[in-house]
């Protein structure tokens, strides 16, 4: 006959099952969650730019037209200072928002025991490509040097462009120099 201990430990195994499969659920659902959210972050992050990049072309549009008050222009141009320095702001934002949430889906990989399939290099893909003899293969384009420059700084400069650019616009049209602007 089983002692009382015994018989303990064997409810106890049965609730220690029951409470994996429902840590191991809550870890599922919080992976999808994060998931999302990471991919909604990385989402923004590029989208942003190019909201931006409308609103710069519309902008200079008018700070650069000829027949443009000088108001209008300097008006336009401090508007594009603005857009670009708050896009430049949003865009590292996101990038931060989606580093931190890497970072959880990262932690929680490794305690779910997850094979790390989120993130693939480029040159071990193309490692992996070059070797492939399979059937069908496809080689994945060459990696050049310019992929190596990370695109949110190459993004950060072309925004500071525009602002340097209103900038100027800013300077030359209220020093009264605004014929420089025109044909």
């Amino acid at each position: 006959m089983p002692n009382r201990d015994s018989h303990a430990s064997a409810q106890e195994s049965g609730r220690g099952s029951a409470e994996d499969s429902s840590v191991a659920e809550r870890d599922r659902i919080a992976y999808e969650v994060l998931t999302q959210r990471e991919l909604e972050h990385q989402s923004l992050i590029w989208q942003t730019p190019g909201l931006s990049l409308t609103a710069q072309a519309f902008l200079l549009t008018i700070a650069l037209g000829s027949g443009s008050s000088s108001v209008a222009r300097i008006i336009a141009a401090i508007l594009g200072i603005c857009a670009g320095l708050l896009t430049m702001q949003l865009m590292d934002k996101h990038r931060i928002l989606y580093a931190l949430e890497r970072a959880q889906l990262d932690l929680l990989a490794h305690s779910m025991r997850l094979p790390p399939i989120t993130y693939l290099d480029p040159k071990t893909l193309e490692a992996a490509f070059t070797t492939s003899g399979a059937p069908g293969y496809h080689p994945i384009p060459k990696w050049r040097f310019w992929h190596n420059f990370r695109s949110m700084i190459i993004w950060q400069l072309g925004l500071g462009c525009f602002v340097i650019a209103n900038a100027a616009i800013v300077v030359i049209v209220a020093s009264g120099h605004a014929s420089l602007l025109a044909k």
